[in-house]
């Protein structure tokens, strides 16, 4: 045998690194690597020595040293020598080229990362934009799908007061495929009920704070069924769900789990860094838009209490105005007719006497029922005011409340008339309070009531209260001036009867409180030209 099998392998060796480094140097690839053009020669020279070291049997034993000179002086010594010398050239290259190779590879990353952030800065202008929640997370959703080149993509949120998932936010082609679950199993995105299994593993991945990735699309489809068996592939319903990998990456809110962002790809060339980076962009858009729905919450509530500090201010000035005027009137008579009977006395007559000194105690009880009315209200305000319940008649109480009235109605030729339920006797109340009420009611209904008119009072049972009307027949009370009627210092001013009887605006507030306060309530119907029906409860 001429070679051994170790010379044929190592002769095939040298002549493959020769032919690749050959070809290959040739080729530019290797300009880097200084010294490669020695190693081919240096292995070609070996080669050859082996060659003729197994072919020396062919010679004559005359040429046999001849052939070994040649052998290990020609071809030998030169080889090694020669690989030698590449081999020193070469390892600096290799450094070299390794670190060229590297650097590209840096370069294309760095190329891949630099069109990951412009889309970024393109997301992240999109979503800088102001808005409200809701707005917010459908822009997140739609750019989510944009940026990513998702198949389909959405935010799963969590409700934490009922337990369930809100889907309802959404884009992509796959969408067509979520439209038809919904319509095929009657699922309310904005309350997705799971089983408790699906529910926490969503809840851990989120609390995790790292990304989930998964080749089972139907497990997306899994989240919007719940318990009920998802649609084979085959189906109508899911035949456009052309899916192979979803992403699940956990929304991170001041650190609270929100919920997670889902993106879903119709294959595997996409980047999971990209899908981390925009999660944190959306996280932070929806912690800007919360705080902007809730700057908008407060300058709303803002502006409430300005203008209810405006319509308090306003209804000061008119109280006062007002209080000015019921404190001056009574006051000034009792200071006139006083002032007459100091000086003349004597040249009056006893009737006359008589005239005025009722006159002055008519002022003087306007003035005390007035004060005992803000009295009453600031007492009300405070929760001073207490009840003094107790079994009484409610007949008899009712007959003093309108003999109170009749004279002011007798003025007007009004006739108040009455209609008890005969099977109301003893009934449980503050009497003092009720009696009051009623004669709120009925002197409210005496000043605006037109002469020769008439006031019904009716009281029924109604199941455990007693129901109360007192109905006048006058001009009525307009529908968006209601809502205002039983405000304290309200007075409707654009009423004819308002500048003949001014008043307070105290009368049906107080009577409100009381009415409150012995867990009633009160209300009125009205109709312009017809009159007014003002309606409360004492429950028992």
């Amino acid at each position: 045998m001429i070679f051994t099998v170790y010379q044929v392998v190592a002769l095939l060796v040298m002549v493959a690194i020769t032919s690749f480094t050959m070809y290959h140097g040739k080729r530019g690839r290797y300009d880097t690597l200084i010294g490669w053009k020695y190693l081919p020669t240096g292995l070609i020279l070996i080669t050859a020595g082996m060659v003729v070291g197994n072919l020396k049997f062919l010679f004559p034993n005359r040429f046999i040293s001849i052939c070994n000179l040649v052998q290990y002086f020609c071809l030998y010594l030169p080889g090694i020598f020669l690989v030698g010398f590449a081999m020193t050239r070469l390892i600096p290259g290799i450094v070299e080229f390794m670190d060229t190779v590297a650097q590209k590879k840096y370069l294309e990353q760095s190329k891949i990362f630099t069109k990951h952030l412009l889309k970024l800065q393109e997301s992240g202008i999109a979503l800088a934009s102001p808005g409200s929640l809701r707005d917010v997370l459908q822009r997140v959703a739609t750019i989510a799908q944009e940026v990513t080149g998702a198949h389909f993509s959405t935010i799963f949120l969590f409700n934490p007061r009922s337990n369930t998932l809100n889907s309802s936010y959404y884009a992509g082609k796959g969408r067509e495929t979520i439209e038809k679950l919904v319509e095929m199993y009657n699922i309310d995105l904005r309350n997705i009920e799971l089983p408790e299994d699906r529910l926490e593993f969503l809840r851990k991945l989120a609390v995790s704070r790292k990304p989930y990735l998964s080749s089972d699309t139907r497990e997306i489809l899994g989240f919007y069924v719940g318990d009920r068996d998802v649609p084979d592939p085959g189906t109508p319903a899911v035949s456009g769900w052309d899916a192979k990998e979803f992403v699940l990456v956990p929304l991170i809110i001041d650190n609270i789990s929100e919920g997670v962002l889902c993106y879903v790809f119709s294959s595997e060339d996409y980047s999971q860094v990209l899908l981390e980076l925009f999660a944190n962009q959306c996280s932070l858009a929806i912690h800007n838009a919360k705080l902007f729905d809730e700057m908008q919450q407060n300058t709303i509530a803002l502006e409430v209490q300005r203008r209810k500090a405006e319509n308090a201010n306003r209804s000061k000035t008119e109280f006062l105005a007002n209080m000015s005027h019921e404190l001056r009137t009574p006051l000034n008579a009792i200071i006139g007719f006083s002032e007459v009977l100091d000086t003349d006395l004597n040249d009056m007559t006893g009737d006359l006497v008589h005239q005025f000194i009722g006159n002055i105690n008519h002022s003087g009880r306007h003035l005390l029922e007035l004060v005992n009315d803000l009295l009453d209200l600031s007492r009300l305000e405070i929760g001073r005011l207490k009840l003094e319940k107790s079994k009484f008649l409610l007949c008899d109480e009712l007959t003093q409340a309108v003999k109170i009235v009749e004279p002011m109605a007798a003025e007007k030729k009004i006739h108040i008339v009455t209609e008890i339920d005969e099977s109301l006797g003893l009934i449980y109340a503050d009497p003092q309070k009720l009696r009051q009420i009623v004669i709120n009611l009925l002197s409210n209904a005496v000043k605006f009531s037109e002469l020769n008119g008439q006031i019904d009072l009716t009281v029924h049972e109604d199941g455990a209260s007693i129901h109360f009307c007192v109905e006048d027949y006058g001009m009525g009370i307009k529908t968006e001036d209601l809502e205002r009627l039983f405000k304290p210092f309200e007075q409707l001013t654009q009423n004819p009867y308002a500048k003949k009887y001014r008043g307070v605006g105290l009368g049906l507030a107080l009577t409100r409180r009381l009415v409150e306060l012995h867990g009633g309530r009160v209300w009125v119907e009205s109709e312009i030209g017809k009159g007014s029906k003002f309606f409360f409860t004492i429950p028992q």
